[in-house]
């Protein structure tokens, strides 16, 4: 299957074609287009779906007990 950032893209408003850049949000890496005219940008849809999943878990608290077992310390979730 063809990946979308095999493709050429081209800027809606000034029709130029667009560069491809990697972005960088937070450390994570998002594939994107840059248009080099108007400076538009746009992300790569399955990269930024899957930065927004890594986000929610990253975000979500979780209740946790630490104890030791023998000489070593475990962590339950």
């Amino acid at each position: 299957m063809a990946d979308i950032y095999d493709t050429t893209i081209l800027c809606n408003t000034c029709t130029s074609k667009a560069n491809k850049v990697v972005l960088d949000k937070g450390g994570y890496k998002i594939r994107g287009w840059e248009c080099p005219r108007c400076n538009q940008v746009w992300e790569h849809p399955l990269d930024i779906a899957e930065y927004h999943q890594f986000k929610k878990l990253k975000d979500k608290h979780y209740e946790v007990k630490l104890r030791m077992v023998g000489n070593s310390y475990t962590i339950s979730i």
